[in-house]
């Protein structure tokens, strides 16, 4: 049974898709277990046997996640959709895996912790870095987030 667009697989209480089969790359469509703690967004994820780049997390995918605390951003996510973690009011402690990420979509980060802790990979240059920040302050994270 061959790779196709559109196949989906639930790995650790995250559902994802295929978004481009041909490129073997996925997307994160939405967590399945509304109280998890903690969420990983891995490098690559295994559909049909096939290693595909998880590249986006799709809108609304964590929003509303009451209990949720940590979240990790894996290597090859470029796009985080709107609302993605949005409401999730215990997010404290952000971690981005890679350098990968262009786009944090309108509201991504709205109404989380307001000491939110993000981390950003240490090979990030100062221009990056404060491209990222500025990013996310427009995908609603709070004024009195730390970002290291």
């Amino acid at each position: 049974d061959e790779l196709k667009n559109g196949d989906t697989v639930t790995v650790k209480g995250i559902l994802y898709k295929v978004t481009d089969a041909s490129k073997k790359t996925a997307a994160v469509v939405k967590g399945t277990n509304k109280k998890a703690a903690s969420v990983t967004i891995p490098a690559t994820v295994t559909v049909k046997g096939v290693s595909c780049k998880v590249t986006q997390i799709s809108a609304k995918a964590f929003n509303g996640f009451a209990k949720l605390k940590k979240a990790t951003i894996g290597t090859n996510v470029t796009t985080i959709g709107k609302q993605a973690f949005n409401n999730c009011k215990k997010l404290s402690r952000l971690t981005f895996k890679g350098t990968a990420v262009k786009k944090i979509q309108t509201g991504a980060f709205k109404n989380t912790a307001k000491k939110i802790r993000v981390t950003l990979p240490k090979k990030l240059t100062a221009k990056k870095r404060n491209s990222m920040k500025k990013i996310l302050k427009k995908a609603g994270i709070s004024k009195s987030a730390v970002v290291k």
